[in-house]
């Protein structure tokens, strides 16, 4: 009788190791959203130096006057900045059922030191619209 328990005893674990194991779920991989073309258009006015057009997008009381005045102030003084590569986006909240995103870039300096800085463009989408509410200089 012990023999038999003997065998069932090694044969126990056996058993429950040929019991497939779950495998465990891939963590959720995060694609960050792709920016909409007002943001292109944005991006590509900085990169050009166009303060014209930056300027006609600066609504009053908005940060984005003070970003392009900064941001020509610096080409003036020979150090002028290009918009580097998309870095994220989020939701931020607001007042409106509307959503808003808000997108991030980094900054570069054209001379290619080392810039600290983002570009944020916050933006409101609707209907498969975009509109640009403000943009700023973000950083420390």
């Amino acid at each position: 009788m012990r023999i038999v328990y003997l065998i069932l005893a090694l044969l126990t674990p056996s058993c429950a190791a040929l019991k497939p194991q779950p495998t465990p779920a891939p963590p959720p991989q995060h694609h960050a959203d792709t920016p909409p073309t007002v943001c292109e258009i944005l991006v590509s006015a900085v990169n050009r130096g166009d303060w014209a057009v930056l300027k006609s997008w600066a609504k009053p009381g908005t940060s984005a006057a003070n970003a392009v005045q900064t941001w020509e102030n610096a080409a003036k003084a020979g150090n002028p900045v290009k918009v580097g590569k998309f870095l994220n986006a989020q939701t931020v909240g607001g007042t409106s059922k509307k959503p808003l995103r808000l997108y991030s870039f980094s900054l570069e300096n054209k001379d290619g030191t080392v810039n600290p800085h983002w570009l944020q463009i916050k933006v409101r989408e609707a209907d498969g619209e975009a509109e640009v509410l403000d943009f700023w200089i973000f950083g420390w």
